[in-house]
Order: structure tokens, then sequence, then C-alpha cells
């Protein structure tokens, strides 16, 4: 029996990447305003990177359970 339904799986999934993906879009502005400032935007990337690789954990980790 799976700890998750998939329906509520792929409902988790998608609030999820659409949170994330408003977010990295909020992300580039300030990028790309700190570039045109000429200040160091090494730290937003990282926050960029990090928002995409916790995305990707997170539907792994809803697809195994789903699949439990």
């Amino acid at each position: 029996m799976a700890y998750i339904d998939k329906i509520i799986g792929e409902k988790l999934i998608e609030k999820m990447y659409k949170l994330v993906k408003e977010s990295i879009k909020s992300t580039d502005k300030l990028i790309e305003e700190n570039n045109i400032a000429g200040y160091n935007t090494s730290y937003l990337r990282g926050v960029k990177k990090c928002e995409i690789d916790l995305m990707k954990t997170f539907i792994r980790e809803i697809r195994e359970l789903e699949e439990e």
C-alpha cells in the first residue's frame, strides 16, 4: 500500500513546481538587477540552484512514497 495516493502526490508536485517557478522568476529578476548595478550575484545564483535541487529532491521523495 502506498503512503501517498498518486493523485495527492501529483497535486503536491504541481503546487511545489508552481511556487518554485515563481520564486526562480523573482530570483532571476534580482540577479539581472544586481548585475546591472555591478554587484556580486553568486549568492543569488546559489539560492536559485538550491531551489531547483530542492524541487528535484521533493519530487523524488513524493514518487518513492507513491510507490511504497
